[in-house]
């Protein structure tokens, strides 16, 4: 069960293990159950994921899956269920974390270093819940939260002996954490590329999506590095690119959907401008949670980019509650101001409870939005 816990494991599982999986389930087996609840969860892409997803982790902890109960705690703070419910889902998490739910830990730990569903960020709290963690667990994903959370208290060069130790024991998700502790510096500058980039290509080789991505952004500056008259040369790594970015993309990883979304949206790379395949991408990655991706179309709305106006305005204002839940901040202000507005009243407890009281502390300052097209490809994946 503890290979679940990485989203890389779940989406890199065979059509074999996936279909034993779901005739388990089918017979009512919980832990298959709980199993592919996360199939399900990883990828999104059925009709009506989220309800079937609820009833199979319903089915789980009845039948004595303790960890069915942090997933379900997960979704209703994200919305997933119903409208989002912060104090409901830290009771369901905090009761399954006493439980001794792996799941539960995760959450917690991500919880703390991120500073997600309502609790304020805190990476040294993460650490010290991390080596209790170790104290009674052999759990080597534990060894990967611990860098992160070193990263963030000590420096990345302090962080790269966990990376390697989650990364011997199997932990899919340490590879490219690690390929950047051995490529940067403690300032985030590029130390050794040519270490950087072998450790990414052998990511790359096990289908790792986070590696694909950044992958694809060393090119994007490789790109841009070669004189025009290279034509061919530049098209072959322009496929190459895009190869890479798609991939990641089809393995959840918002990232990749987001950056595939400015290409088409600015006509990167020379590409021509494509409005229509920029919000395809920036949807899917909205899908799988990520805040500037909602961003992003909501100002394509507001803009009337792609809908009239009365329509871009029903999609924004759905962008910001969404972008909100996903810990946006300027989805939140977006949020706050149309509920003022007279708008999104069907979300007023919501609003109130949890994100007016923020936005009263912000100020109701607004972030600088972030001009994209100033942003031409040559990126620093870390910069």
């Amino acid at each position: 069960m503890r290979n679940f816990l990485s989203e890389t494991y779940i989406r890199n599982l065979t059509f074999e293990q996936v279909n034993e999986i779901y005739d388990k389930a089918d017979e009512g087996n919980p832990q298959a159950c709980f199993q592919k609840a996360l199939v399900l969860l990883a990828w999104r892409d059925e009709d009506d994921w989220e309800k079937s997803a609820h009833k199979l982790l319903l089915k789980a902890k009845a039948g004595g899956v303790i960890d069915a109960e942090a997933v379900i705690a997960d979704m209703i703070r994200y919305g997933e269920l119903e409208k989002s419910d912060f104090a409901r889902a830290k009771k369901l998490l905090d009761k399954s974390l006493a439980k001794g739910s792996e799941f539960a830990a995760k959450y917690h730990i991500e919880n703390l270093l991120y500073g997600l569903c309502g609790t304020v960020e805190d990476p040294e709290a993460a650490l010290e819940f991390i080596d209790n963690l170790l104290a009674q667990s052999d759990n080597p994903m534990w060894y990967y939260y611990k860098g992160l959370a070193i990263e963030r208290t000590d420096c990345l060069s302090a962080a790269k002996e966990w990376y390697n130790k989650a990364l011997e024991w199997g932990v899919a998700e340490a590879i490219a954490d690690y390929a950047t502790a051995v490529g940067f510096d403690d300032e985030y500058e590029m130390e050794d590329q040519d270490a950087y980039e072998k450790i990414l290509d052998e990511g790359c080789k096990l289908n790792n999506p986070m590696c694909k991505y950044l992958k694809a952004r060393l090119q994007g500056a490789k790109w841009y590095d070669l004189p025009d008259e290279n034509e061919e040369e530049k098209e072959e790594l322009l496929d190459n690119i895009l190869d890479n970015l798609e991939s990641a993309a089809t393995l959840g990883l918002a990232e990749a959907s987001l950056w595939l979304g400015h290409i088409y949206k600015e006509g990167l790379y020379d590409l021509e401008t494509d409005l229509e395949q920029a919000w395809a991408w920036y949807e899917d990655g909205a899908q799988f949670r990520s805040g500037e991706c909602y961003e992003t179309m909501y100002a394509m709305a507001v803009q009337g980019l792609l809908h009239s106006p009365q329509e871009g305005r029903k999609i924004a204002d759905l962008c910001a509650i969404k972008g909100a839940r996903c810990g946006s901040r300027m989805m939140l202000r977006a949020t706050v101001e149309a509920y003022y507005d007279g708008r999104l009243q069907g979300f007023a407890s919501e609003i109130e409870e949890y994100y007016i009281p923020v936005y009263t502390l912000l100020g109701g300052e607004e972030d600088e939005e972030e001009d994209y097209d100033e942003d031409d490809g040559r990126y620093d994946a870390w910069s």
